[in-house]
């Protein structure tokens, strides 16, 4: 398999695994933050798997972009911190809309359509931005920081081959 489609497949099953270990926890936090309520209440852990479909959507996407992306704006910018930088602010960006509808499906138990029907209708595209700033700052903090220390030869410990993978020798 190809880096980029092994980047890729790996990065899809890792967001689905993920997705549905956290998806409870994820949701009880959200909800609780929200209400001002503790994270064990009962109230944040009813149908803990509501909106699974868009919660394995949005991880699976993050995951399997995330990689070849990053690899690509490395080797583009020939950057280890603006191709973490430049691949955390493209997948902030373009996964935030599917992450506000998440999160209204969490707090209305309502489903995928009628939150973008409602969303939309509210303040329009305008709603689908919602916290992306603060996404924004997250994702490329972590790009930056993933991106250079994923690629540093401080120690020598890592070779660095022509397909961009780092091997321990």
């Amino acid at each position: 398999m190809s880096s980029p489609l092994r980047d890729v497949f790996c990065g899809l099953l890792s967001g689905l695994s993920t997705s549905l270990v956290l998806q409870p926890m994820d949701k009880a936090l959200y909800l609780g933050m929200k209400h001002h309520r503790p994270f064990f209440h009962a109230e944040n852990w009813k149908r803990p798997y509501h909106a699974m479909g868009q919660t394995l959507f949005y991880r699976a996407a993050s995951h399997a972009l995330y990689f070849p992306i990053e690899q690509w704006t490395r080797k583009y910018f020939d950057s280890n911190l603006a191709g973490g930088i430049v691949a955390g602010a493209m997948m902030s960006t373009i996964l935030n809309p599917m992450s506000v509808i998440r999160f209204q499906c969490w707090l209305y138990h309502t489903s995928f359509q009628r939150e973008v029907s409602n969303l939309y209708y509210g303040r329009g595209f305008k709603n689908f931005g919602k916290g992306l700033a603060a996404t924004l700052i997250r994702d490329v903090v972590f790009g930056a920081v993933y991106a250079t220390t994923r690629h540093w030869d401080a120690f020598g410990y890592i070779d660095h081959n022509d397909d961009g993978y780092d091997y321990q020798q």
